[in-house]
């Protein structure tokens, strides 16, 4: 390929006041093979990162395929780490290799090793195999750092930042594709895009060895025997900078933090999508690609922000800020909410990384730059070991040791929010910083109108208001509470965290007084205003008896029963009986007690029993 025997940076004064087309025209012209060289490096990082991320949809099908035994957290973690892993090696040893033997060398090796690990991880025979080809694959393309130094050493400073955004949007054009192209392929068959990736690998190969030339400043030589000229602004004076090192210390610092961010970010992502919502591997793909889309538009618009409205510094200042909208994910459960915030850590490593060139290329003396550049990318890098790790083992921990109780009060028939028990569990959570929730049902207080289905749908969305499996309820349910107490335990278990049963009856209405020719059903109880008897529709207790509770050792929720001995509406042997059935039931019985338990030494025992499970 012809080029200007002139010096190989891409610099002259007419070439840094032209904008646009004719910069690239002017290129084109005077440095055809540097172009192609830059843009076959690029490609290679094209490559590179797409196959990072067309893993990252397909985490949960190749866990069932490499160990199915293994939890999903774990299994991620070791997938998307082992390739961290193996990029932070070959970022620590790669700059300076390729300060002393050159940059053409470390590019064609780490190529050739990058192809190879893509066909072994597609003939993979368990989750350990599978996880070294893919570390191999990370040290091989653990060479960004040898590509910042090309970047420097080809380019005139004026130009870093250019080349920080063709390198950051080459980056986020393949995570928005890779994920995209890996699951739709993935339905082909689970290693298909693995072959693809390390067949395109191999094309770049032969590409760059006829292409690439040596650009290390202190060669003599390019590899195609051409003359070049040392680099004028690399031979300047420099003067000491004794803020050289701290400054370099907080970029590999911010630079670790931002790639434990999205690291981690892209581990759960995969795991909630197929799990929460239920996507499959061509949606899980297409979510994560739709998030780094954005990217895309920041990256393109990066130089313009960065010389009209803020510094680059600033700039990546800004966008990690950004980057902690991440922690409302938790508490969404929208698919479109949550592809939508999961694009704030992207945003933050984006606007961060593009500086990068612009960053080592003022702060590194040329001799040095390999090694400044390694040492903030295996920083970097690092972020990305521990990332998926850390991320994924929170992923699988259990939520109870992170979170807290809420509590939720059930009242009994014709009973309402007010009582004393309803106010002691409000003021007990209330004391300790916890979610409460009291109701009242439909028609409480007019017992003709009640209607069962909206009984239970009060206390439903009651509970689906308060708990959520991360923040489960402690329930108090009151006599007839404990009915539907318990069915929302077998509808909803991992809302349920314990339920404490006052006078409780689990299957209500065998003592109700039926009329063969009344449409009513007559409860008799003492606290009834009139003729000591509510006056239910007989329809109530017919959809009632629809909804007996028969299968209780289903019911794994720990329920403490308590009962008065001397419970003149639900009898003591109904709360003895319901002990027995439950496999979690333990019974307690209050001497003397009546049907409400509502004395101040009642309260206590209960309180008592409540504070076990919200504080536990």
């Amino acid at each position: 390929m012809p080029d200007s025997s002139e010096d190989p940076l891409l610099v002259d004064e007419h070439h840094h006041h032209s904008r646009g087309r004719q910069r690239l025209w002017l290129s084109l012209k005077y440095h055809p093979r540097r172009v192609a060289e830059v843009a076959l490096l690029l490609a290679m990082v094209y490559v590179e990162w797409m196959g990072i991320t067309i893993i990252a949809p397909l985490t949960p099908w190749f866990r069932k395929k490499l160990s199915p035994e293994m939890d999903g957290g774990a299994a991620a973690s070791i997938m998307v780490a082992s390739y961290a892993v193996g990029t932070t090696v070959g970022s620590l040893i790669s700059g300076p290799i390729s300060d002393r033997i050159g940059r053409r060398p470390v590019f064609l090796v780490g190529l050739t090793l990058f192809a190879a690990s893509y066909f072994l991880a597609a003939i993979s025979w368990n989750l350990m195999s599978f996880a070294c080809f893919r570390a191999l694959g990370g040290l091989a393309s653990g060479n960004r750092p040898v590509f910042i130094a090309f970047l420097a050493d080809i380019s005139d400073p004026r130009d870093s930042a250019f080349y920080g955004v063709l390198l950051a949007t080459t980056v986020n054009a393949a995570i928005s594709i890779g994920p995209m192209i890996g699951g739709a392929l993935a339905l082909v068959k689970l290693e298909f895009p693995l072959y693809l990736f390390g067949g395109i690998s191999c094309v770049l190969l032969v590409l760059l060895f006829f292409v690439l030339r040596e650009s290390h400043h202190d060669r003599s030589t390019t590899d195609a025997g051409g003359h070049v000229t040392d680099i004028a602004y690399d031979d300047r004076e420099s003067y000491p900078n004794r803020w050289l090192f701290p400054t370099i210390a907080m970029l590999a610092l911010t630079a670790f933090c931002a790639r434990y961010i999205i690291t981690g970010w892209s581990t759960v992502f995969g795991l909630l999508g197929a799990e929460r919502y239920g996507l499959n591997s061509a949606q899980n793909g297409l979510s994560l690609g739709l998030q780094a889309c954005v990217l895309i538009l920041l990256s393109i618009g990066y130089i313009p922000i960065t010389r009209a409205v803020l510094s680059p510094a600033l700039t990546a200042a800004v966008g990690l800020a950004v980057s902690s909208l991440l922690v409302v994910v938790p508490f969404l459960h929208n698919v479109y909410w949550t592809t939508a915030i999961g694009a704030a850590p992207g945003i933050g490593c984006c606007l961060f990384f593009s500086g990068m060139v612009y960053f080592i290329t003022i702060l590194s003396p040329g001799s040095r730059r390999g090694f400044f550049s390694s040492f903030v990318y295996t920083s970097s890098n690092i972020g990305a070991v521990c990332g998926p790790i850390f991320s994924g083992t929170l992923y699988d921990a259990d939520p109870s040791l992170f979170t807290m109780s809420c509590g939720l009060y059930i009242p009994g028939l014709c009973s309402n929010c007010a009582g004393r028990k309803a106010v002691m569990l409000q003021d007990l959570c209330k004391r300790h910083g916890l979610p409460c929730k009291l109701y009242n049902y439909p028609h409480w207080d007019c017992p003709a109108k009640l209607d069962y289905s909206s009984v239970y749908n009060a206390a439903r969305d009651a509970l689906l208001g308060v708990a959520t499996a991360k923040s489960p309820a402690v329930v108090l349910a009151a006599s007839m509470g404990c009915h539907f107490g318990l069915r929302l335990a077998l509808n909803y278990p991992v809302l349920i965290k314990a339920i404490v049963s006052v006078g409780g009856s689990y299957n209500p209405g065998a003592c109700w007084r039926l009329e063969d020719s009344s449409e009513w059903v007559y409860v008799a109880s003492q606290y009834a205003e009139d003729d000591g008897a509510y006056k239910v529709p007989k329809a109530f207790l017919r959809d009632m008896q629809a909804n007996y509770i028969s299968n209780f050792e289903d019911i794994r929720v720990p329920v403490e029963v308590v009962h008065g001995t001397n419970d003149e509406s639900v009898p003591v042997e109904t709360g003895e009986k319901l002990a027995q059935l439950l496999p979690r039931g333990k019974l307690h019985l209050i001497e003397g007690g009546d049907h409400r338990l509502s004395t101040e030494e009642d309260l206590r025992i209960i309180e008592h029993l409540l504070e076990k499970y919200l504080f536990d």
